[in-house]
C-alpha cells in the first residue's frame, strides 16, 4: 500500500527528527534517492527502491517528515548512482549508460527535488564527463545547475573517499570548490595534526571564500 508506506516513512521521520533536534542536531545528509539498479552491496540496504517512483514517494515522505521536525534535509547522491558496481569510499567508481537512459530513469528523484542543498557523490560519468570526476568537473556541476534547474547549496560527500584518487587535503578542496562545489568536507583522519587541518583550510584561495560568503543570504 503506497499511501501506507510514505505514511509510516514520514511518521518514522518525525520522530527521528525530533529526536535529532533534541541534541541540538538541525541537519542531515538525507534522503538516500538513489535507485538501487545495481544491487550493490554498498547502496543497496539504504536506498528505497530499485523503481524512480517508489524512491521518489518515499524520499518525499522521509522529507516532509523531517521538515515537521525542524531538520533540513540535503538529498543525496545526486543526481544518481544507483548504477555504480563499486564504493567510491574504497574505489573509483564509473556510470557507463547512456544519459537519455539515466535521465528516464536514474535521474527521476533528483528531478522531484524541492530541497536548497543536494549532496553529489565521487562518480565518473561517462555521458557527462567521461574524463574528470564529478566532484572536480566544471561541466558537471553546470549540468546539476541547468538540467536540475538547481540553484541551492550543492555539497560533494566527503573528500576523504579514495574514488577521488590521491591527492593532498588542499589540492581536494580547491578543485572541488574551483570546478562548482559551494561546501566541501575535508574529513581530516584522526592522524592530522590540527595545524596541518588549519594549514590547509587557510590555503584555501581568497576568492572561493568570498564567493562563499556572497551566497550567504
Amino acid at each position: 500500500d503506497p499511501k501506507e508506506a510514505a505514511a509510516q516513512v514520514q511518521k518514522t521521520a518525525y520522530e527521528m527528527g525530533r529526536r535529532l533536534k533534541e541534541n541540538g542536531i538541525d541537519f542531515v545528509f538525507a534522503p538516500v534517492m538513489d535507485v538501487g539498479v545495481s544491487k550493490s552491496d554498498f547502496l543497496n540496504t539504504r536506498t528505497y527502491a530499485d523503481t524512480p517512483k517508489t524512491v521518489s514517494l518515499l524520499a518525499d515522505a522521509f522529507t516532509k517528515g523531517m521538515h515537521q521536525a525542524g531538520i533540513q534535509t540535503c538529498p543525496k547522491h545526486a543526481p544518481g548512482i544507483g548504477r555504480s558496481v563499486y564504493d567510491p569510499h574504497e574505489n573509483k567508481a564509473r556510470i557507463s549508460t547512456p544519459l537519455d537512459e539515466l535521465k528516464a530513469h536514474d535521474f527521476y528523484p533528483f528531478y522531484q527535488n524541492t530541497d536548497s542543498c543536494l549532496m553529489t557523490g565521487h562518480i565518473f560519468y561517462q555521458a557527462i564527463d567521461a574524463e574528470t570526476v564529478s566532484t572536480f568537473s566544471p561541466v558537471f556541476y553546470r549540468f546539476i545547475r541547468n538540467e536540475l534547474n538547481f540553484n541551492g547549496w550543492i555539497i560533494p560527500d566527503a573528500l576523504n573517499m579514495k574514488g577521488l584518487g590521491e591527492a593532498s587535503d588542499t589540492e581536494k578542496i580547491t578543485k572541488a570548490l574551483t570546478a562548482g562545489a559551494d561546501i566541501v568536507m575535508p574529513f581530516f583522519g584522526p592522524d592530522v595534526s590540527f595545524s596541518r587541518r588549519e594549514a590547509a583550510l587557510k590555503a584555501i584561495p581568497a576568492d572561493l571564500i568570498q564567493r562563499f560568503q556572497s551566497r550567504i543570504p
